[in-house]
């Protein structure tokens, strides 16, 4: 094995451990209800990240000096514009600048520097196990007032990056007991899950069929397996729904399926209506990072918004426009790594932000995403000029 190789696996390892501090993290949590913020447990989890990541961080200088130096300049340039406007930063510091600074941009900067997207592709694969396993632990204790059985974000998007890695896997060769994991992990997501993270994976399952060449076993059984689930769709969530609530299980993704209220976007509009009004009054520069919060008071559950009220109307759509080339792309990327580990996280994490989630510059995810993108154009400027090294 090459230095390189292990370098990569090393890098990968790194990508794999923060996804399950955090999984671990959110789950100790949820269990144990503790509240959202920094605890003696979270600080001894992120510290394990830190300790490998500085382990590695030789690597990643000696092959992304340049990103990593430019980049953490343009970002403490943004994260320091807040505190110069703003009496009172700490919400801004919380939801915000420690996420930017101390995991979005490392583990996107990490990804940056793997030479071998496969090696990342398996190492996720292979760990995605365990992260899993972690996060279904944490289903049944999702509580809303009143001891009812509720649904965390943070659990339905990780779990659904964990489904759709193994869906893919699932095209590629098929397996039954990956295909009743997937399932178990479906179910769990329907009942303690979000909407968005159900179309993440319908999104992810289409790429997959659309991008299909053979047509395999796999497509007929879950043919055989959905279309009667679609044709009495109705019937079928009634059923399950009422079997849960005399079971004492309630799911709230059931019950606005069955209440055919999938649509509803609980208040979301008043957010963004909010949103838009702070948009108006400075649409050029914006209120910088975090500004929602130091205005509204919450997020504004819409990635595009929240950038335009961070860095101004220009900004947003431009991103905006840049996130649709992305999609579009990366049906052209030939290598099928590339191609596959992108759509997974856009399915994941990027469709979501684009409707009623947030979060493009402080989820670690998709940090994973844009870096990913950014090392595929890098590579193919590098290989249209005739060039060997990819980094």
């Amino acid at each position: 094995m090459t230095q390189d190789l292990k370098y990569d696996i090393r890098l990968s390892r790194l990508v794999a451990v923060l996804l399950s501090v955090l999984a671990i993290n959110g789950t100790f949590k949820t269990i144990f209800h503790m509240q959202s913020g920094s605890s003696s447990f979270t600080i001894l989890l992120s510290s394990i990240f830190f300790l490998y990541f500085f382990y590695n961080i030789p690597i990643i200088i000696k092959r992304s000096f340049n990103m990593l130096f430019f980049g953490y300049t343009l970002l403490l340039l943004i994260n320091v514009y807040p505190y110069l406007i703003y009496d009172n930063c700490s919400l801004v510091f919380s939801n915000f600048t420690q996420w930017n600074l101390l995991f979005w941009f490392p583990i996107g900067l990490t990804v940056y520097s793997i030479r071998n997207i496969k090696i990342l592709s398996d190492v996720l694969y292979r760990w995605s196990f365990f992260i899993s396993f972690v996060l279904l632990l944490s289903g049944p204790f999702h509580f809303e007032v009143g001891e009812r059985q509720f649904y965390s974000m943070f659990f339905s998007y990780s779990l659904c990056l964990m489904v759709n890695i193994h869906l893919n896997r699932l095209f590629n060769k098929f397996s039954f007991f990956l295909l009743l994991y997937v399932i178990i992990e479906f179910c769990f997501i329907l009942l303690y899950g979000s909407r968005t993270a159900i179309l993440g994976i319908f999104f992810f399952f289409l790429f997959k069929l659309i991008t299909f060449k053979k047509i395999r076993k796999l497509v007929i059984i879950l043919a055989i397996i959905i279309s009667p689930i679609l044709i009495n769709f109705k019937y079928f969530v009634t059923s399950i729904y009422i079997f849960l609530m005399n079971n004492g299980i309630y799911s709230r993704t059931l019950e606005l399926l069955m209440n055919n209220r999938a649509n509803k976007l609980t208040e979301r509009d008043m957010i963004w209506r909010q949103a838009l009004l702070y948009i108006n009054q400075k649409p050029i520069f914006g209120w910088g990072v975090g500004g929602d919060y130091m205005t509204i008071g919450v997020s504004t559950h819409n990635g595009i918004l929240q950038l335009m009220m961070y860095f101004g109307v220009i900004f947003g759509l431009f991103f905006l426009l840049f996130i649709l080339f992305s999609l579009i792309k990366i049906f052209f990327i030939k290598d099928v790594y590339y191609k596959e580990l992108l759509m997974i996280l856009f399915s994941s994490y990027i469709l979501s932000s684009l409707t009623i989630g947030d979060g493009f510059l402080d989820k670690p995810a998709i940090a994973i995403y844009l870096f990913l993108f950014l090392k595929i154009v890098r590579y193919s400027k590098v290989k249209n000029n005739n060039k060997i090294s990819i980094i």
